[in-house]
């Protein structure tokens, strides 16, 4: 971020962005929020799952959620970060589904494979993460997902696995991913990026990435990037609020 301020005007430094850059600023983590640079395009969802161990005494998020309703520190949750969408999408649900999220028990990991780690090791009850950390150990039966945090069922492993919505929960989160560029770039400068962002999004070998890694595409431009991010900011901080995190007006 210091770069791209440092290099107003300067369509040939970008930044990779997802929701984490929101709730960064939120938190006091940095200064800088998405209308200090110029948003470009977004390109895909990653969504989230929760995972028990196969011999979890739950037997579904409903089971999961009447328990965190009357224990809301009932289970241990590990998310990549907690000052990251992988932990505030997670409260963000529970919050829908009747849960008191200040109460929440959650352990931040680097990544997810430590998070899968630590879920196999018994040292955490569930893991909220995206679905390729999850998948080869959801293959080989050694993790159950509960829900996933997308709009519709996921393909392949997850096929059978319910979304919030399913579960009565109206809630959809996702890690997604995008760029954004300095300041003071010029419209010819902002189409440029998105005639290249689109043509990636619809690129065989891009399309193939995505069903590898379980993500969807979801290609906006600059103008929709924008307004994607001015909702989702007031969202994060919304949810972060009842969290307690915001250092931020």
């Amino acid at each position: 971020m210091n770069q791209l301020v440092a290099s107003r005007g300067d369509a040939h430094v970008l930044l990779l962005i997802s929701g984490a850059n929101l709730s960064a600023q939120i938190a006091g983590l940095t200064p800088y929020v998405h209308t200090d640079f110029t948003p470009l395009a977004i390109i895909m969802d990653e969504y989230y799952g929760v995972n028990v161990r196969p011999d979890a005494a739950v037997a579904s998020i409903g089971d999961m959620l009447n328990r965190l309703r009357k224990a809301p520190d009932a289970f241990s949750f590990g998310t990549a970060s907690l000052t990251g969408t992988n932990f505030t999408s997670l409260a963000a649900a529970l919050k829908k589904g009747g849960v008191d999220v200040k109460h929440l028990k959650a352990v931040g990991f680097p990544g997810g494979s430590e998070i899968s780690m630590a879920l196999l090791g018994g040292h955490i009850d569930a893991t909220h993460t995206g679905l390729s950390n999850m998948a080869a150990h959801l293959i080989a039966g050694k993790m159950r997902t509960l829900v996933v945090t997308g709009p519709r069922r996921m393909w392949g492993p997850f096929a059978s696995v319910p979304t919030w919505k399913e579960a009565g929960v109206d809630a959809v989160t996702s890690s997604w991913r995008g760029f954004m560029g300095p300041k003071d770039l010029t419209p010819a400068q902002v189409a440029y990026w998105e005639n290249v962002f689109r043509r990636i999004a619809t690129s065989e070998e891009w399309k193939q990435d995505l069903k590898e890694n379980y993500w969807v595409e979801n290609y906006s431009g600059a103008a929709d990037t924008r307004r994607r991010l001015d909702a989702e900011y007031l969202e994060i901080k919304h949810i972060m609020a009842d969290l307690g995190m915001v250092k931020v007006k």
